[in-house]
């Protein structure tokens, strides 16, 4: 084994994923074919049969984490608080009155250009829309991004989710009327001497050096598993739901940010996030898009000799699971989610589908069908059901 190689497995010791299989689409509904996470890991580590299970060979990139639509995995290092605090940090030296200053990150492959208020992380995927709206928030103007030959690194693929991220991120900013931040990409490759293998004495030089500078201190490890976040809903459909933690502390931001400026009309802006609508007339209360929604946006309600299915697009991430899952396809999403849909959390309600009680079993169907439930017309018709 190369020193490379032992080297990246000592300085990811202490970090760890965890997995909840519950918030999968392919876990949720078979049928799906999902494999985002699978294809963006560079090391192969994530196998998926009914949920994926992370190998011995994942290194920690994190990629991952966000590439995954249902946010199945979560690491036990808080590195967008950690990040956030070193961007705060650095703000006290730079930003004044009379200049807003910049922000620098350099990825494991570049070099900072003798940039010293550079931010090292692995990969420039790791930074989500959430960092860049925090950056923002402070009061940077601009936001410079030391990177190597992303094409030619074992990391490629986090350039897609950093171009994501910045997208996302500059419409979130000018939804909420804050000057977006100029994202500048700077291509300083490391020198590639010595990339391979490390001799003995340069190994333990190197974690010699992480020891005394440590990226991740000790109280950014989150005190509470992902699995505490889980929402066990109650009553019919005992369904594990897990609420967006990036959705969540995204919707903490903009609240605050609409607190201070109180502008109806800014709250009103659109954003890169979809809202949903049903053909009410065509639904026959299945719910099977709620049992399969993995993040609680969708919950029903039986009232009033009435199912009522309710939608919240602040607890949506799009992942399009129950347009997928319905049966019947009447589930339809528009590009008209605006900033208090987000930062309001009111659910609306989406579809009101009349019951009835069926004439010979009693079971509850909807008025569409008539009085006697597929069951029970089946008796009627052919002796084989009796």
């Amino acid at each position: 084994m190369s020193g490379k190689v032992l080297l990246n497995l000592a300085l990811s010791n202490e970090q760890a994923l965890t997995v909840t299989s519950e918030s999968c689409k392919r876990f949720r509904f078979r049928q799906n074919e999902c494999q985002i996470c699978a294809d963006i890991c560079p090391e192969r580590a994530i196998t998926l049969d009914v949920g994926p299970t992370i190998t011995d060979n994942c290194t920690q990139c994190g990629l991952c984490i966000n590439a995954c639509p249902t946010e199945v995995f979560q690491s036990n290092l808080d590195m967008d608080q950690y990040v956030i605090d070193q961007m705060q940090q650095i703000s006290i030296k730079q930003i004044s009155p009379m200049n807003s200053g910049y922000i620098a990150f350099q990825c494991q492959q570049a070099t900072s250009g003798g940039d010293k208020n550079s931010i090292n992380i692995r990969c420039l995927g790791n930074i989500n829309e959430n960092v860049v709206l925090n950056a923002a928030l402070i009061g940077y103007d601009e936001m410079t991004c030391y990177t190597g030959e992303c094409q030619k690194c074992h990391y490629r693929r986090g350039e897609d989710l950093f171009d994501t991220s910045m997208e996302l991120a500059e419409s979130v900013t000018h939804g909420l009327g804050i000057k977006s931040l100029t994202v500048v990409k700077v291509v300083q490759p490391k020198n590639k001497v010595n990339k391979e293998s490390l001799n003995r004495r340069d190994f333990f030089s190197k974690i010699g050096q992480y020891v005394k500078q440590r990226t991740t201190p000790a109280e950014y490890v989150k005190q509470n598993p992902i699995e505490t976040l889980i929402n066990q809903i109650t009553g019919d459909d005992k369904v594990n739901k897990n609420p967006s933690p990036k959705r969540q502390q995204l919707r903490n931001l903009m609240s605050q940010q609409l607190t201070k400026q109180q502008d109806k009309e800014l709250a009103k802006q659109t954003l890169p996030w979809k809202t949903m609508w049903v053909e009410e007339d065509k639904c026959v209360a299945c719910a099977i898009c709620v049992n399969v929604c993995p993040t609680g946006a969708l919950v029903k309600e039986i009232k009033n000799d009435a199912l009522y299915r309710y939608f919240s697009s602040a607890n949506c991430t799009n992942c399009g699971l129950c347009q997928e899952a319905c049966p019947h396809s009447i589930i339809h999403f528009t590009d008209d989610c605006t900033v208090r849909d987000i930062t309001d959390d009111v659910p609306y309600l989406v579809a009101r589908v009349p019951l009835n009680s069926c004439l010979y079993c009693g079971e509850t169907i909807p008025a569409s069908e008539g009085e006697i439930c597929t069951t029970c017309h089946k008796r009627q018709v052919s002796p084989i059901f009796l």
